[in-house]
C-alpha cells in the first residue's frame, strides 16, 4: 500500500472526492454529521475558518483525512475531523495524518489546540492522549 498526503486550504475539485468519502465513513460518527448538517456545509465549513484538509491517498483514492480550523470563534484552533477508511486501518494513517495537523500548527504559531469526541469513541481517545491532548471535560 503505498500512500501519499495532500493539504487543501481553499475549496477546489478535491472537495467532491472529500465530501464523498465523508459520506461513505459518515455511519461511523454519532449522531452522524449529515443528522446535523449537510455534508457540503460540512466541508465549506473547514475553509470557513482558514482550516486545512489533509487527505491521504492510496492510488488516488482517499483512505482517511482529517481537518483542522485555524480560526474557530470559540477554540482558535480545532482539531475538526479525522476519519480512516476501514479497509486501511491499523496502518498508521492517523498519526501520520496528526502529525501533518501538528506541523501545520506550528507553522501557524499555534500553542494549544482542542479536540473533542464522544465518550464512546475509545479510538479517538487513545489517538489523541498519543498526541499530547488530555481530558478536560465530558458532557453528558
Amino acid at each position: 500500500m503505498k500512500l501519499f498526503f495532500k493539504i487543501f486550504s481553499t475549496p477546489g475539485p478535491a472537495d467532491s472526492q472529500i465530501h464523498d468519502f465523508i459520506a461513505a465513513n459518515d455511519d461511523n460518527f454519532y449522531p452522524p454529521i449529515a443528522a446535523r448538517k449537510s455534508l457540503r456545509e460540512f466541508v465549506q465549513t473547514v475553509y470557513d475558518h482558514k482550516g486545512k484538509f489533509v487527505v491521504c491517498y492510496c492510488e488516488n483514492i482517499i483512505v482517511g483525512l482529517t481537518s483542522v480550523f485555524l480560526d474557530h470563534p470559540s477554540f482558535i484552533t480545532y482539531y475538526h475531523y479525522i476519519a480512516i477508511d476501514k479497509a486501511a486501518r491499523h496502518k498508521g494513517i492517523a498519526n501520520t495524518l496528526f502529525n501533518y495537523v501538528h506541523e501545520i500548527c506550528r507553522d501557524y504559531g499555534v500553542q494549544r489546540a482542542i479536540v473533542k469526541t464522544w465518550s464512546t469513541n475509545l479510538a479517538s481517545q487513545s489517538l489523541f492522549r498519543r498526541h499530547g491532548f488530555f481530558h478536560i471535560d465530558t458532557l453528558e
